[in-house]
């Protein structure tokens, strides 16, 4: 698999999407893409093996990440995607890695399959507190981190403006949502490319807050600092 980026609450890798009806799969890519058969993807999938000494799968089943929909009917198969893994030492850690699954349950799909253009959404989640391990399917930020992405262009005002607008929705949802960041920072906010300006000479983009793995719900014991809710009284 290549590896986009490390943190210290895992590794993320890019993966493809291999969405059946029920269910959902990842396939890790080799740094030069090659063509997989479905007949090996099967094999991969009945021979897994994961959490041991750390070593990961190539092909991994996973749990779509809203019961109202199925992973098929709004990630098409192929789809690239990233896969965040985590693998914790200890079942005290692993609880705490879990929680920010439950965070990006909470930011994900409402009852009416709303979702927060400015959230990075969970496709799908797999974890195990024997096995000890944590996979996490998220959409992939083709335009990269943010300071990534403020280093290798040239922004201009009504960009930066639009990024910032971005930037303060995604934390204003999360608020919403009852849920504290707690690490904001411009590596955790993820740049996408407007999908409806693919085609256009001029595209458009959409900056994402990203990497719940500090975040916090209001009412729980956070770490010192005033919420935006709470400063706004």
């Amino acid at each position: 698999m290549e590896e986009l980026g490390k943190g210290g609450c895992g590794t993320v890798y890019s993966g493809i999407a291999l969405s059946r009806e029920d269910e959902a799969a990842f396939l890790g890519l080799p740094e030069k893409s090659e063509n997989h058969q479905e007949k090996n993807l099967e094999e991969e999938s009945q021979s897994r093996q994961t959490g041991e000494s750390g070593k990961l799968p190539k092909l991994a089943k996973m749990t779509p990440a809203s019961k109202k929909t199925t992973f098929q009917s709004w990630i098409p198969r192929g789809t690239l995607i990233a896969v965040k893994v985590m693998v914790p030492k200890t079942t005290k850690e692993f609880d705490g890695l879990a929680q920010e699954v439950s965070h990006l349950e909470t930011l994900g799909a409402d009852e009416q399959g709303f979702r927060h253009k400015n959230v990075v959404q969970m496709l799908a989640y797999e974890m195990d507190r024997e096995k000890l391990f944590v996979l996490i399917a998220l959409e992939l930020a083709d335009r990269g981190d943010l300071k990534s992405f403020a280093l290798e262009h040239q922004l201009n005002l009504p960009l930066l403006r639009d990024c910032f607008r971005d930037c303060v929705e995604g934390v204003g949802f999360m608020q919403s949502r009852k849920i504290l960041h707690m690490d904001l920072k411009p590596h955790n906010f993820l740049v996408f490319t407007d999908e409806s300006t693919y085609d256009s000479d001029e595209a458009s983009y959409v900056v994402k807050v990203s990497d719940f793995g500090l975040a916090r719900r209001l009412g729980t014991h956070a770490r010192s600092g005033l919420s935006l809710m709470e400063f706004n009284r």
